[in-house]
């Protein structure tokens, strides 16, 4: 498994409980790598969403001259119906690609979404949703960036639930370390199905970046003990009494009785040099990964700008390679 499909799983997993998602409140998670960043946002307004807008920070980049047709990524986009009103079954994958913005033109629903010229515009497959992209404006335009302005114009009978944007070698990471603030603005409907600009509401996601957290594993001894150890360094700096988890995976065949995936602990507290170790006994190929991974919370740590305020604020999780031990025969 690799340490994406780890994350997203554990993620998953772990976050369900977790008083944002609980309350249907909006969500923004990022994930960025050197080759590929994740971006997820979630609606949550009872009557249906109308906008999404991604504030990407200065520091990260994007190319945007690049023709009609190009590839940028992959989409997913959870939607609700009358079939699913919980949004289960109702989801469309596809890709980000580059459009004409003059075919937009002439629409005067995304013309009162995104209203004049803009730098570009993406389309996410399959159902042509436009998200149109422009250098940062207003407050933001001193300190540099982009917006992305998602435009949900849905057939009837469907709502927005939430989208996630995976750009492949799209989306330039920071060149200075740092703490880099997203934010996204969801705009809801009205019960007669128009944008409510009053209500709209942000939620924040921190990006510490790089993200760098290691895992060594050293034989003892004992021919089925290892020492697991390593460091968890945001923005350049060593994060103290951060709670790691580590996970294992059987490199074969499970031994009966033995669950596939297992945590060694709870969780493992790094020191103030950010380090944390623990011992494991192994009765087989284990591979082991670990993880950081902060909750959501409910308020943010910065005050936000949009009439309805800061509903959550996320901080981008952080995995380590993997390390394969197996015991002596």
């Amino acid at each position: 498994m690799s340490r994406r499909a780890l994350l997203g799983f554990l993620l998953a997993v772990l976050w369900a409980p977790a008083p944002a998602r609980a309350q249907g409140i909006s969500v923004l998670f990022v994930q960025p790598t050197r080759s590929e960043t994740s971006v997820s946002v979630s609606g949550g307004a009872a009557a249906g969403t109308a906008r999404i807008e991604i504030s990407i920070p200065a520091g990260f980049t994007l190319d945007l001259g690049r023709p009609p047709g190009t590839v940028l990524g992959r989409s997913t986009v959870d939607l609700a119906s009358a079939a699913a009103p919980d949004g289960e079954g109702s989801t469309a994958e596809g890709d980000v690609v580059v459009a004409d913005p003059a075919r937009y033109a002439a629409d005067a629903r995304l013309r009162a979404c995104a209203p004049g010229t803009h730098a570009a515009v993406w389309r996410l497959e399959p159902l042509d949703l436009p998200i149109f992209v422009d250098p940062a404006s207003g407050l933001d335009a001193a300190l540099g960036g982009y917006d992305l302005r998602l435009c949900l114009d849905l057939a009837p009978g469907l709502s927005f639930q939430d989208v996630e944007l995976d750009f492949k070698r799209s989306l330039g990471v920071p060149a200075t370390p740092g703490i880099y603030l997203w934010r996204a603005f969801v705009t809801p409907l009205t019960p007669t199905g128009v944008g409510d600009e009053r209500a709209t509401w942000e939620a924040h996601g921190l990006v510490p970046w790089p993200s760098v957290l290691t895992l060594r594993a050293r034989r003892t001894a004992q021919k089925d003990r290892f020492v697991l150890h390593g460091r968890l360094l945001l923005a350049g700096r060593p994060r103290a009494h951060a709670a790691v988890r580590v996970i294992g995976l059987p490199t074969g065949l499970a031994l009966p009785g033995t669950p596939a995936l297992r945590p060694v602990r709870r969780s493992i507290e790094t020191n103030r040099a950010g380090r944390y170790r623990t011992t494991v006994r192994v009765r087989q190929g284990i591979e082991f990964f670990a993880l950081w991974l902060p909750f959501p919370r409910l308020g943010c740590s910065s005050p936000g700008t949009a009439p309805g305020g800061c509903v959550t604020e996320t901080t981008s999780p952080a995995a380590s390679r993997p390390a394969v031990v197996r015991p002596r025969r």
